[in-house]
């Protein structure tokens, strides 16, 4: 199951996330929410101000650099 990152141009912790999900090769999907209105309008349903957001199946979603998190869902990627 895919990993969904929310972010937007000029975040740092938005490009820290998505570099280790790259590292952890990691099936993601980058979401701009400054191009793509539809991840925009998803964005906000979560009611978070901060950035990036992760959503991943079976765990909370959490937004923010948090590279432990990151690879506890990417090692569980298996029981999805």
């Amino acid at each position: 199951m895919l990993i969904r990152v929310f972010g937007k141009p000029g975040c740092q912790q938005c490009k820290m996330t998505v570099q280790v999900l790259k590292e952890l090769e990691a099936d993601f999907e980058y979401l701009d929410i400054t191009k793509d209105q539809e991840a925009r309008e998803e964005f906000d349903t979560y009611g978070y101000k901060s950035l990036p957001i992760v959503v991943a199946p079976g765990h909370e979603i959490f937004y923010g650099f948090r590279p432990d998190e990151l690879k506890a869902i990417v090692a569980s990627g298996s029981k999805w």
